[in-house]
């Protein structure tokens, strides 16, 4: 039996899923596993409570002896995530699960990615929580795209996300690197508009991009009444629509019948994408403290983070 402590039980902490039957947030991950000894915190002490008494377990009101957790979840606001990080890594935790995005601040990451490259790396494992790369249809959708790549050439890509490029738009850059097995590195990027509409930190830019030889748009969409986050992947003889806040995947191929146009009708679809997920990442999250030779995400994680950092600092 695993030790673990969530900090933090806001909503993908403990509330996304408290009142339905999925599994959206690492507390009830972590219990539903059933190798885990959970125990929460937030500052809040009455939310802590109230979600100890629903799963029958502890809630702690002072944050001390890490040392003796094997895995912590930071589920606080993204301004705390750095101080709770550098105190799990001093304390040796095994496993630090981060929610994303890591930090605001470049210097500040930057500092932190070095400790923990040059101090810490082979004590502890970093996990930043993007889901959709631990989820079987994005595994399989992944063999789709090698399977195509064999035949065919990605010509281009569309990101739709709302609610900032670091908050919402990282995480099609990160399924985007596991999808493709390519590091992100934009080789030209002209923004159209940013917009402070959601976080004081982190806007929602408009963009478009050069990736190695693919033309990438990026449209963040402000002022809706509606959430979104759809990718769209063209190649020459295929299309593949990742949509419905990435819950379904349609791939698209031309055959000799369309005349030319991608039939109405996909070739191969996945639903319910998203159906569990949390279930798949503390999954792994064992399987990572099992077998020492998993490798964690941070390096990856925390390339991108500066990554857009530095495109929000574009004048």
């Amino acid at each position: 039996m695993y030790k673990a402590l969530v900090i933090g039980c806001g909503n993908i902490g403990a509330m996304y899923d408290f009142e339905n039957n999925e599994i959206q947030t690492h507390t009830k991950a972590l219990v539903l596993n059933g190798n885990f000894e959970v125990s929460v915190f937030d500052a809040n002490t009455t939310l802590a409570q109230k979600v100890a008494q629903k799963y029958q377990i502890q809630a702690i009101e002072e944050i001390e002896n890490l040392k003796d957790y094997d895995l912590v979840s930071i589920c606080s606001p993204t301004e705390t995530h750095i101080h709770y990080l550098e105190e799990c890594l001093e304390a040796k935790v095994k496993l630090i699960i981060c929610e994303k995005p890591i930090c605001y601040n470049k210097l500040i990451l930057q500092s932190t990615h070095n400790k923990f490259a040059n101090y810490y790396s082979g004590d502890v494992k970093i996990l930043v929580n993007y889901p959709r790369p631990f989820l079987p249809a994005y595994q399989s959708l992944k063999k789709d795209i090698q399977n195509i790549l064999q035949a065919d050439s990605l010509i281009s890509i569309i990101i739709k996300y709302y609610k900032g490029l670091l908050n919402y738009a990282s995480h099609a850059f990160n399924l985007l690197e596991f999808l493709l097995d390519k590091r992100l590195r934009f080789t030209q990027t002209n923004i159209f508009s940013k917009a402070y509409d959601f976080f004081k930190e982190d806007p929602t830019i408009s963009a478009f991009a050069w990736w190695d030889s693919v033309p990438v748009h990026i449209i963040g969409l402000t002022k809706t009444n509606f959430s979104i986050f759809e990718l769209e992947l063209y190649f020459q003889n295929h299309k593949i629509l990742i949509h419905s806040q990435g819950n379904i995947i349609d791939i698209y191929q031309k055959n000799e019948q369309s005349y030319g146009v991608f039939p109405t009708q996909p070739t191969k679809t996945y639903q319910n994408c998203l159906k569990d997920y949390m279930k798949y990442v503390i999954s792994h999250a064992e399987n990572m403290l099992k077998d020492k030779t998993i490798q964690d995400n941070f390096d990856g994680a925390a390339n991108i983070n500066q990554f857009l950092l530095q495109i929000i600092e574009n004048k």
